[in-house]
């Protein structure tokens, strides 16, 4: 087991995709149910809180504390530092879940997993001056912000402002998988095909985050209402430029590689979701609900699905193709996610049973990666058997 240890995502990769179908289960089983089950808030703050601080914010510092060895040279998170991150995320979850334990301590243990993590990545990153990248740790820094400030919500009985802060993350969570995806997709389409990356579109690439941004500034503070003439505006913006880049990263060329492919399907949900929160705000018949599951089930967990898959092969030394059986699991998360965009739309007074549908579909689409990749990740990697790199170094993967 001491592999596990030797690099972030290992831990938070398999944790996070553990418990995300736990809550996923128990939302599924309890939902409209008088069974006892009372968590911080409650259970609809207490899932939505999880999905987002629990599975989102576990895949995304997994990813960034282990990528960011190839942007700076140094060593990933490991061995005891990298034991006492898990311990507080795990303690986190377990004391929200409990009704008896008071707030003023499970609080100030859930907010510690982010600054944790932005304190061990901005260290190497300063260190390395890698400038692009130094956007992170603050993205994770108000990520903990606007937990700490959903929790006070909850504990001074202002609900709404507790869930806005949380729906506002979820567009936050977007603008970190924006400068992402902008800086990955081009390289790994350029190098599954043997092709030139597409040409850079700075023009394109500053509309879509300064849009993206502003949006999840108003719906932290929640602002995304009818008639707000900015919100409909960027939110429209967003949706445009979102759709543009996308199509500039050429996505039918990707239809032979589900490595691909499923982040482009993933990624339709983002313009998608921008595109019913401008139709919201415009008065439309539209429920807000579904533009954040949109973004949530669809975009967010469907990249999350298809990203952490990638790169568990890439920063394990392995080669880079899917298991036959994750063709299924992105699908899967696919469905999920349009459950709660056609339900809302079409059969609004059926929610309940169109939210376990989506559930569903996300158990199995998480518990598919589990079998597949928990041994992967559980096992020596292949650059430390054959004594290398496969990228060119002894424990430090580029790129």
């Amino acid at each position: 087991m001491q592999t596990v240890w030797k690099m972030p995502l290992r831990p938070l990769f398999i944790i996070g995709a553990l418990f995300s179908a736990l809550v996923m289960m128990i939302w599924v089983l309890l939902q409209g149910s008088m069974t006892p089950f009372h968590p911080w808030g409650d259970m609809t703050f207490w899932h939505a809180h999880e999905m987002i601080f629990g599975m989102g914010a576990a895949f995304f510092v997994g990813y960034l504390l282990s990528r960011a060895q190839g942007w700076t040279g140094e060593p990933a998170l490991n061995g005891r530092p990298l034991k006492v991150l898990v311990v507080i995320w795990l303690a986190g979850r377990l004391l929200l879940m409990l009704p008896f334990v008071p707030g003023w301590l499970s609080v100030p243990v859930d907010f510690l997993f982010l600054p944790y993590a932005a304190m061990h990545l901005s260290g190497p990153i300063r260190r390395a001056g890698d400038t692009p990248h130094l956007v992170f740790p603050p993205l994770l820094m108000a990520m903990a912000f606007f937990n700490l400030w959903s929790h006070l919500m909850i504990a001074t009985g202002r609900y709404d402002q507790a869930m806005d802060a949380l729906y506002g993350v979820v567009i936050l969570m977007l603008l970190m998988l924006s400068f992402i995806l902008g800086e990955r997709m081009p390289v790994i389409t350029a190098e599954r095909y043997g092709t030139e990356q597409v040409s850079p579109q700075p023009m394109l690439e500053l509309t879509t985050v300064f849009s993206t941004g502003c949006v999840a500034v108003l719906a932290l503070f929640g602002q995304l209402q009818p008639g707000n003439i900015a919100g409909i505006l960027l939110c429209g913006v967003a949706c445009v430029a979102h759709t543009m880049r996308q199509l500039h990263w050429r996505p039918l060329q990707t239809l032979d590689e589900p490595l691909l492919w499923s982040l482009h399907l993933s990624h339709v949900f983002v313009p998608v979701g921008f595109l019913l929160l401008t139709l919201f705000q415009l008065g439309a018949p539209v429920s807000p609900n579904a533009a954040v599951h949109a973004f949530g089930v669809g975009a967010l967990g469907g990249i999350f699905l298809a990203g952490v898959s990638r790169v568990s092969l890439e920063l394990t030394g392995h080669r880079v193709q899917a298991d036959p059986i994750m063709s299924m699991a992105f699908v899967s998360t696919f469905v999920a996610g349009l459950c709660w965009i056609l339900g809302p739309t079409f059969m609004p007074m059926r929610m309940g049973l169109w939210s376990s549908l989506s559930g569903i579909f996300w158990v199995l689409a998480f518990g598919l990666f589990s079998v597949v990749y928990i041994p992967l990740l559980t096992e020596e990697d292949l650059a430390s058997r054959t004594g290398g790199d496969r990228h060119g170094g002894p424990g430090v993967v580029r790129g």
